[in-house]
């Protein structure tokens, strides 16, 4: 009896580590195939979000998330599904964090595929908004993340906007990323203005650069007379 004791427990010790690698590997393996973004702001105040994502890599029992409550935005009605069907989430709220993590329905498939959806409440002058992330590294393909953005009718998204803004002036915008930031900032306005944050950086670091070298140029020219000073004493005392 002991004998097969130990034989089972040898067979444990060699093949569970193999067995426990394969499924690290596996994970490890998981990839952000293609993500789709669709940012509706029904006003200023309240957007609905809608991701539709889809991994690679086989043996991977669950997802986790990450979404951030930045500037104490409201999050509200986050729904999971896969094909039509439901998925129940685990929840864990921290201070600045919620943590979201799903099951997958066949851990075995190469790649799995799941919308999220969810709304957020701002704050008037706030434009900062969080998307739920999946806490897996981007397969690294390209611009795999297309971002839709749609502002009210009446707005114009400014130029100091993340992502950056490259259409013309108007309420929307579509963009193209390697991986899902944490957040987007559409600023809106009543129309387009030229002077805004980035504008106002971009212009105050080149005063700056320019004060600088003015400056640097003023002091290597009063050095450059000093020498010239010295020199000129100097042969006016050896002509003596």
């Amino acid at each position: 009896m002991k004998l097969v004791l130990l034989r089972v427990l040898l067979i444990l010790v060699v093949i569970f580590p193999f067995y426990i690698n394969q499924v690290v590997e596996a994970a490890e393996d998981a990839s952000l195939q293609e993500a789709e973004v669709d940012i509706n702001a029904i006003d200023p105040n309240n957007y609905e979000i809608s991701q539709n994502i889809t991994i690679n890599g086989s043996g991977i029992e669950e997802v986790e998330h990450i979404l951030s409550k930045v500037n104490d935005v409201k999050i509200e009605n986050v729904s999971f599904s896969s094909n039509g069907t439901e998925i129940n989430s685990e929840i864990i709220e921290g201070e600045t964090l919620i943590e979201y993590i799903i099951p997958i329905s066949d851990p075995q498939s190469n790649s799995f595929n799941y919308e999220v959806s969810f709304n957020v409440q701002m704050e008037d002058e706030e434009f900062t908004v969080p998307l739920m992330i999946p806490t897996i590294t981007s397969s690294g393909e390209g611009n795999i993340v297309s971002i839709v953005y749609e502002g009210p009718e009446d707005k114009i998204i400014q130029g100091n906007s993340f992502p950056v803004v490259k259409g013309e002036p108007g309420n929307t915008d579509s963009s193209y990323l390697m991986n899902i930031p944490s957040h987007v900032k559409y600023v809106l306005g009543d129309e387009d203005s030229f002077f805004n944050t980035f504008n106002l950086i971009g212009w105050g670091t080149l005063l700056i650069f320019l004060f600088i070298v003015i400056v640097w140029v003023r002091s290597e020219a009063k050095a450059q007379k000093e020498i010239k000073a010295q020199r000129e004493i100097k042969e006016q005392r050896g002509g003596v």
